[in-house]
């Protein structure tokens, strides 16, 4: 079973714009649905839906809140490994893999996330050997970037 838009839907139209799959559509103030061919079963929608009106795979809604920002995934180059799993396992191609050249010679890499891009989903943090993938809010983001939070 893939994520489930129910009745409660209001037809607001945000999990379809931060959909970066393309799955979901729907017409304003009416039901959404989403495609199953197309869905990634990144959790996006069902974090952001302000009416609870998705239900997650195992037929649970979201309890609770909205989320007002969505995390994104970062990675810290000095502890990747540079074992490309995040990059080959990311659903939405947010994970660039860098060469680094040391003396001369091709070294290690590491890999970086493209905050466009990413959904927040986590696969990357359950698969990162070293454990250089964490979530951070996009405010945090913005802030570290010497913008406005």
């Amino acid at each position: 079973m893939i994520f489930e838009i129910t009745g409660r839907c209001a037809g607001c139209g945000i999990c379809a714009r931060r959909c970066l799959a393309g799955a979901i559509a729907g017409e304003r103030r009416a039901r959404h649905h989403i495609d199953p061919s197309l869905c990634k079963e990144c959790g996006t929608c069902w974090r952001l839906c302000p009416t609870a009106a998705i239900l997650d795979p195992a037929g649970r809604r979201r309890a609770g809140k909205p989320l007002k920002e969505m995390p994104r995934a970062t990675i810290d180059a000095q502890g990747c490994a540079g074992c490309r799993t995040c990059q080959l396992n990311c659903p939405f191609d947010a994970i660039t893999y860098h060469r680094r050249w040391v003396h001369w010679v091709l070294g290690t890499g590491s890999c970086s996330v493209n905050p466009e891009r990413c959904q927040g989903c986590a696969t990357c943090i359950g698969l990162c050997p070293t454990g250089a993938a964490s979530l951070t809010l996009e405010s945090t983001l913005r802030r570290a970037a010497g913008g406005r939070g």
